[in-house]
């Protein structure tokens, strides 16, 4: 599943904020045996879950829940044979870690559904941060 929602988080916040998002997903996303990717920027977040359907609904049931989510979108929701992320128990890409001036009106494109190549696209993107040679924050 891919989502693309607006966070909720004071830009001085931020870092604090993702630290703690990341360290609770990583735990959750254990146990569920969900692996994954998110994408912050500072107008959106983009992430791909992946796992049993069952793992997925109980993490995207938090995403909804969670006051530091606005407007989520649900992009895409297909099965895969194969993991893109077998490893990443909840990698993050955000502005430490990659330029994030170019990814910003590709999510806004994704979050608005007015184009429908935006989705593809950032499914694109997506499996090319997982087989590029960047390194996550894990």
């Amino acid at each position: 599943m891919i989502y693309v929602s607006r966070p909720l988080i004071e830009n001085e916040d931020r870092a604090r904020v993702f630290d703690d998002i990341q360290a609770v997903s990583i735990a959750r996303n254990s146990m569920l045996e969900i692996t994954g990717l998110l994408i912050a920027t500072p107008r959106f977040f983009a992430q791909l879950l992946e796992g049993p359907a069952r793992g997925v609904d109980t993490v995207m049931a938090s995403i909804l829940a969670d006051p530091r989510h606005h407007e989520v979108r649900v992009v895409r929701r297909s099965e895969a044979a194969v993991r893109r992320y077998p490893l990443w128990r909840m990698a993050r890409f955000d502005g430490e870690n990659f330029g994030i001036e170019g990814i910003t009106p590709l999510l806004a494109a994704a979050h608005a559904r007015d184009d429908p190549e935006a989705g593809r696209r950032l499914d694109r993107l997506m499996a090319a941060i997982a087989f590029s040679r960047a390194s996550p924050r894990i």
